[in-house]
């Protein structure tokens, strides 16, 4: 524990300076050095889940491609990615 304060005393300037993710980082990596040994067991079951989780929204994102006009939904797209933006920037 005394070793994971002293990444985040590192860390102290970033994370003054608004550098949450660095904290976050620096917490994950405490835990996963304490709760994970084998690495090839965490990567492999990751790459599982994140296989699940991704193929059936291929699967449903390739039958909707079909059914749905792609010009319209790049306008869509464009249209919330500026709205979200916005709303970012007034936030």
């Amino acid at each position: 524990m005394i070793k994971d304060a002293l990444v985040v005393d590192l860390l102290r300037p970033s994370l003054d300076l608004g550098g949450q993710f660095l904290e976050m980082a620096a917490e994950f990596r405490s835990v996963g050095e304490s709760r994970y040994d084998s690495l090839v067991a965490v990567v492999a079951g990751t790459t599982i889940g994140m296989m699940l989780a991704d193929v059936p929204a291929v699967w449903v994102g390739e039958a909707l491609a079909r059914r749905i006009n792609m010009k319209v939904m790049r306008g869509v797209a464009a249209g919330l990615f500026v709205l979200l933006g916005i709303l970012a920037l007034l936030a």
